[in-house]
């Protein structure tokens, strides 16, 4: 893979999802429920009418993003390393998805906390519901 020339599975050009509503918006979600702060992620995601799912592998979740399968991954307090997290980010980046830190830093390595979506209307609006 070249930086800059787009992402591709089995020689075809793939795009995130054109996806622009937060309801009913599908998200792979890797977070620490066990810190305080995020015992009440899960109740405020589905009050914003997203829905979550966990596929347990990032790079396969990474994968149905850039793909278009699903609208993001969000990551929060998780268990990941920069390995689980940057080829993957790379990958939705080439599919002309949105990344980003929850302070809409640009990612970097040693980001830990990193949100993944199709657009920047949806980071919005994660960050609108106050789950980012």
């Amino acid at each position: 893979m070249k930086e800059g020339r787009g992402a591709f599975l089995n020689g075809q050009r793939i795009h995130v999802s054109p996806t622009q509503q937060l309801s009913g918006a599908v998200f792979a979600v890797e977070v620490d429920v066990r810190r305080n702060h995020n015992r009440d992620f899960f109740a405020m995601l589905w009050d914003s009418g997203a829905v979550h799912l966990n596929l347990v592998c990032a790079g396969y979740e990474f994968a149905h993003v850039a793909a278009g399968r699903i609208a993001g991954r969000l990551t929060k307090d998780a268990w990941a390393a920069p390995y689980d997290l940057a080829p993957g980010v790379l990958l939705v980046e080439e599919a002309g998805g949105y990344v980003a830190t929850p302070d809409r830093e640009p990612y970097t390595v040693d980001a830990l906390n990193v949100v993944v979506c199709t657009n920047e209307q949806l980071f919005e609006q994660l960050k609108g519901a106050g789950l980012i």
